[in-house]
């Protein structure tokens, strides 16, 4: 959280806007916030690490956020890939010297503020990326002094972007210190892949009243490109409907797709499950069953075998039992 809605006004009131933003998160007792003030605001002829760091300082400063700061995980850092990743620009990997800078002087700062929780988290570049149809994996072969150097300071590193990694890269992010790794269109990106398997099923269900899913999320991406005219350079609909970047996920909530998919749930929960069965693809079906004993619906069963891939993938990684 940061200047980034407000990048297009003076960097006083992206400033100021973000300092409410914060406030507004931890009163609702959210307890890990990622503070990033790398954001280039209107009047900013330049940005640098300097000017970034006093930012962060000026936001933890602040009377209504410094009174709730020792409840929370703080995670800092300014090697953020652009939401939503990007096919375009050259990754920059965070160099152990940024790292000990940074923080070292954020340690520093909580030491003379005599802040409770000194642990935190700093977001770094290890050097990989998701694009519209491949992914880019991080280079952690030289990594281990960086990790070496967070644990001998007490602190932990945040990945960003680390959707459709394999297992074994996950592993290795966490063996490094990485205690946070973010995902998020991955999820999204199986969930639409569930919608489309279960809308061209009903249509050898129903003649009438059936789903137009991916004719609705075309027209509501074509009638508002705000979402997506950044990140793709080519505009045609199966990179809209298929990009792994995901940027259809900000459209599931129109109303014209919300009415799809409610339709498409009703459609779906009607059907007799041994039916419904016969039409999913072999490699599903042992996992439909599996799910069908929790006494899942239809829909919400197909749903939940498609973004359990990833979950699985992520609890295993980050050490945690799954059942």
């Amino acid at each position: 959280m940061g200047p980034l809605p407000w990048k297009n006004s003076s960097s006083k009131i992206a400033l100021n806007n973000s300092i409410n933003l914060i406030n507004k998160f931890l009163n609702k007792k959210f307890d890990k916030i990622h503070i990033d003030t790398s954001i280039k605001c209107k009047n900013d002829r330049l940005i640098n690490s300097k000017k970034i760091f006093n930012r962060t300082l000026k936001i933890l400063n602040s009377t209504s956020i410094k009174k709730k700061i020792n409840n929370i995980f703080l995670i800092i850092g300014t090697e953020v890939p652009l939401s939503g990743s990007d096919d375009n620009k050259n990754i920059i990997i965070t160099h152990l010297k940024q790292i000990q800078n940074e923080s070292l002087r954020f340690i520093k700062f909580l030491n003379d503020q005599k802040f409770k929780r000194k642990k935190f988290g700093l977001v770094v570049e290890p050097g990989m990326k998701y694009m519209n149809s491949s992914i880019k994996k991080p280079l952690l072969k030289t990594f281990f002094k960086k990790r070496e150097f967070s644990v001998k300071n007490n602190f932990v590193f945040e990945a960003h972007s680390t959707d459709y990694q394999p297992l074994k890269i996950l592993n290795k992010l966490v063996d490094n210190n990485f205690k946070f790794l973010k995902v998020g269109p991955e999820l999204t990106y199986n969930y639409s892949r569930a919608l489309y398997l279960m809308n061209n099923i009903e249509k050898k269900f129903y003649k009438k009243k059936k789903t137009e899913i991916k004719k609705n999320i075309l027209l509501s991406m074509r009638q508002n490109k705000k979402y997506w005219k950044d990140y793709y350079n080519n505009r045609d609909n199966k990179l809209l409907l298929n990009s792994k970047l995901d940027r259809s996920r900000y459209y599931l909530n129109c109303k014209n797709v919300k009415n799809s998919i409610n339709i498409l749930k009703n459609n779906i929960n009607k059907l007799d499950k041994y039916k419904f069965s016969r039409l999913i693809p072999k490699n599903l079906r042992k996992d439909f069953f599996l799910y069908s004993k929790k006494n899942l619906s239809n829909f919400d069963n197909i749903k939940l075998i498609f973004i359990s891939k990833t979950l699985k993938r992520y609890f295993i990684a980050c050490k945690f039992d799954f059942i």
